[in-house]
């Protein structure tokens, strides 16, 4: 077997003898494409050059047949992107899908805000909550290195009250202060009434 990394040149060597000398020639399996001599040189090597190679030595008293498999090692490249995703606590699902080519097969892992979350190519979350927002990277790996793509959760939830203010008083003309602290996504906006249900 040979193994060449991408944009390599692969090399392949049919060793053959007979009298007379034998015609030679390589064809790679499904191609459909011959070539002749011994040494075989594929210049900038790419995915589609791996498989099996068939070297055929052919003379007037007979025809031999030899194979050899060239593979090409390709970095991970990462095909699948997404725009940045907003879903609602308890209500919605989250579903992240990470594809990548390379050979050999790259492995995945995902990751949230730098925390590893799924060592597989999809993370799934059947009802997500905040604690899920955040920045998530798939990086998809294999010995010839790493691709990484990133996409920036969004989690809604309704409106909760922190704290505010319960009783007060002011002087007559004197400025009066109430604060009302709420949290929730998208940020809430608030309105206050006064007696009579009517909004200042």
């Amino acid at each position: 077997n040979t193994t060449v990394r991408a944009g390599e040149t692969i090399t392949l060597t049919c060793a053959v003898d007979g009298n007379p000398t034998p015609s030679v020639s390589w064809s790679k399996e499904g191609s459909g494409h011959s070539t002749g001599g011994n040494v075989f040189t594929k210049a900038g090597a790419t995915k589609a050059d791996t498989g099996q190679y068939v070297c055929t030595a052919v003379n007037t008293v007979t025809g031999n047949i030899q194979t050899r498999t060239a593979s090409t090692y390709v970095m991970p490249s990462i095909i699948s992107s997404y725009p940045g995703q907003t879903v609602n606590e308890t209500i919605d699902f989250l579903k992240l899908t990470c594809i990548s080519d390379g050979y050999p097969a790259p492995t995945f892992t995902w990751s949230r805000d730098g925390l590893v979350v799924s060592l597989t190519s999809v993370y799934y979350s059947n009802s997500v909550t905040r604690s899920e927002a955040g920045t998530y990277t798939c990086t998809a790996t294999n010995e010839m290195g790493s691709d990484t793509t990133t996409v920036q959760v969004t989690v809604n939830y309704k409106p909760e009250m922190v704290s505010s203010t319960t009783n007060t008083s002011s002087w007559d003309r004197n400025v009066l202060s109430l604060q009302c602290k709420v949290r929730g996504v998208p940020s809430p906006q608030i309105t206050w009434y006064k007696p009579g249900d009517q909004p200042i």
